[in-house]
């Protein structure tokens, strides 16, 4: 079948809609993060959130973006979760107590005085 014979399909909105896309034009990016084009352009020249280059159009991942936004959450009167659980595995060893603590202290000591004596 040459090319002036095939039939364009015209991709059907319903269906479209509902296949996630994998890169965002800086249109689509502003309108899914709700950061403005300007500020997504701004944080792309800083090297902030990465982008692919089709031709002269930038496009971003979406990961990119959920990256971009976990990296950059602020809690307010409570510590990110990263620190919250650093702080529970902390505690569980017994570090955080004074007790742990202190039987960490001693441990390190012993080490350094026994490659000290090596």
């Amino acid at each position: 079948m040459s090319p002036r014979n095939e039939t364009k399909v015209k991709p059907d909105p319903r269906t479209d809609m509902q296949i996630p896309k994998l890169l965002l034009t800086l249109h689509e990016a502003s309108w899914s993060s709700g950061i403005s084009q300007v500020n997504l352009r701004q944080l792309i020249s800083r090297g902030k959130i990465p982008i692919v280059m089709n031709g002269n159009r930038p496009l971003i991942r979406v990961e990119s973006l959920q990256k971009f936004a976990e990296e950059n959450e602020i809690y307010r009167n409570r510590k990110p979760k990263s620190e919250q659980e650093e702080e529970n595995n902390d505690s569980e060893v017994g570090v955080k107590s004074d007790l742990g603590k202190s039987w960490a202290n001693r441990q390190n000591r012993a080490k350094k005085e026994e490659l000290r004596e090596d």
